[in-house]
């Protein structure tokens, strides 16, 4: 993006966009604009010196008496807008009680629109024509997407007062709260005119600005959603959904829609699970059944605040499907190496293990019972909601790493880290050991230590002992290969070396008692049956 007008760049040659060019504040020859001879050839072509341009800007840079002073303002004030940018793009997603508009070739060029087309397909619908006139197949498709958008992961910036300075035409942007209709939609749908003062729009107020969100009728899903929006011109109806920005004034923010709908409130939500029974959900209320995406954030749903324990245990899931073997703990342990100071380091983490549907099956509960039990404990720190958790587990093939040793803040730090940076990441809360749930699904046996600048990876004397050769470097190469650490290296857990060792001596003494019977090695029958050894 250019530092100046801020203008998409193409970093390439033949791209639709300007072409990306580098500008020197100084120039980099004693006679170019601002030549500065007393700067040296590296400070010249260092990054302080810099600029990214598009072609434009750079001829009026450097063809008129722009001076460095103001070069440099530009370029600190871009650099400023980027990192706030940044900071404010998050993962959309949201639980609709109703999806009312879904503008299809739109939303389908998105991050995980092919799902869409592919469902389109599978119910015979036809994605390049308007949903008007195509009967049935449009609510078999609406009901068949209403779970995908609980899992999507478009990269949007929230549409609110915090982020208004940092809305600029082409950014995507997510949208939640009260708004009126403006030019309610007709039956059967009107084309769309271009222009504002005849084309339906939602609109409510940010701050001093009016914001503008207009929608092509043709692509309503029901006449339902027809007229509840028409109903929206006399009361203001919560919608929530993603859109575009197409202008932005001091007065005005114009948006244009892909998709919207009525989000799930936490009351309803709390209600369809209460249908699963109220016995034993004493613990539970309405900010666990909150969505970060329908106007909440993490640390909404996260518990009061406690007195600072010594350590906590934090349980982290990702996307097993999008990842490669150990790429999810390469980016947990670099955000755990940001979050807690070198000096405090004290972690054990296990390895990337999948929550599998064999587990889930040994429970013998349902994927929202789960998701109630796991969620039942006062107190309990929770950076995501139990519909969240619900849809996750049926949604995903989930891949589990659980981390030991983190403080209440670092445990949020390093949350807010994977949510922004990690598009794999799905959610995280605290390890209760007390709740047998919890030890069904997420007791596995840790794998790594991290000790200041130091990684020790863990071993049993099982491992050593069914290992044909000594323990293999490959592992630790790997590790030293990222950069991460100071040293690698292996380490026995002794505590799960005593546990290996006294199971062998079990099923060993099963084997003597068993070999010491004269009946066991022969054809003889037994004089009666025998009660089998206790385990």
């Amino acid at each position: 993006m250019c530092h100046r007008c801020r203008r998409e760049l193409d970093p390439g040659v033949a791209g639709a966009v300007p072409t990306a060019q580098t500008a020197h504040i100084h120039a980099l020859s004693d006679f170019g604009p601002r030549a500065d001879t007393g700067m040296s050839t590296e400070e010249r072509n260092s990054v302080e010196n810099l600029m990214l341009l598009c072609p434009s800007c750079h001829d009026i840079v450097d063809k008129t008496k722009v001076g460095a002073e103001e070069l440099r303002t530009k370029k600190a004030a871009h650099e400023h807008w980027c990192a706030v940018l940044r900071k404010a793009g998050r993962s959309w997603n949201i639980r609709y009680a109703t999806v009312d508009y879904v503008n299809l070739p739109r939303v389908s060029m998105q991050t995980d629109g092919l799902g869409l087309h592919r469902i389109a397909n599978a119910v015979g619908l036809d994605p390049s024509r308007p949903f008007n006139g195509q009967g049935s197949v449009v609510g078999m498709f609406v009901h068949r997407i209403q779970p995908i958008f609980e899992t999507w992961n478009e990269q949007a910036v929230r549409l609110d007062i915090e982020h208004a300075d940092v809305l600029t035409q082409g950014l995507t942007v997510a949208f939640d709260g009260p708004m009126r209709v403006v030019n309610p939609p007709q039956l059967p749908p009107r084309p769309i005119t271009g222009s504002w003062a005849k084309d339906p729009y939602l609109t409510c107020e940010l701050g001093d600005r009016v914001v503008k969100i207009r929608f092509d009728p043709a692509w309503l899903t029901t006449a339902t959603a027809t007229t509840d929006l028409d109903e929206a011109r006399r009361e203001p109806t919560v919608y929530a959904g993603l859109g575009v920005v197409v202008g932005v004034s001091e007065t005005e923010i114009k948006i244009s829609a892909w998709l919207f709908g009525q989000p799930m409130s936490p009351m309803r939500a709390m209600f369809e699970y209460a249908r699963l029974g109220s016995g034993g959900r004493d613990e539970l209320d309405l900010a666990d059944f909150t969505d970060e995406a329908s106007g909440s954030t993490a640390k909404d749903v996260a518990a009061p605040s406690q007195p600072i324990p010594v350590t906590r245990t934090v349980v982290l899931h990702f996307d097993e499907d999008r990842v490669m073997p150990l790429q999810i703990e390469e980016e947990v342990f670099r955000r755990l190496l940001r979050v807690v100071p070198e000096y405090r380091r004290e972690l054990t983490t296990t390895a990337a293990c999948i929550l599998s549907a064999r587990i889930l099956q040994q429970t013998r509960l349902s994927t929202a019972e789960i998701a109630l039990r796991v969620f039942d404990k006062a107190g309990l720190w929770k950076a995501m909601s139990v519909p969240a958790f619900d849809n996750m587990i049926r949604q995903y093939a989930v891949a589990v790493v659980v981390v030991s040793g983190l403080t209440v803040s670092q445990r949020q730090d390093l949350h807010d880290l994977l949510r922004r940076d990690v598009k794999w990441y799905l959610g995280a809360f605290e390890y209760a050991p007390d709740r047998p749930i919890h030890r069904r699904l997420y007791k596995f046996p840790p794998r790594y230590r991290i000790v200041e600048t130091d990684l020790h990876i863990l071993y049993s004397a099982a491992d050593a002992a069914f290992s044909d050769d000594a323990l293999p470097n490959d592992l630790i190469d790997d590790w030293m290969h990222t950069g991460l650490f100071g040293t690698v290296e292996w380490e026995e857990d002794l505590e799960r070396s005593e546990h290996d060792e006294a199971q062998a001596r079990q099923i060993l003494e099963m084997f003597t008692e068993y070999s010491a019977d004269p009946t066991a090695l022969t054809d003889e029958p037994r004089e009666g049956p025998r009660e089998p050894p206790a385990l």
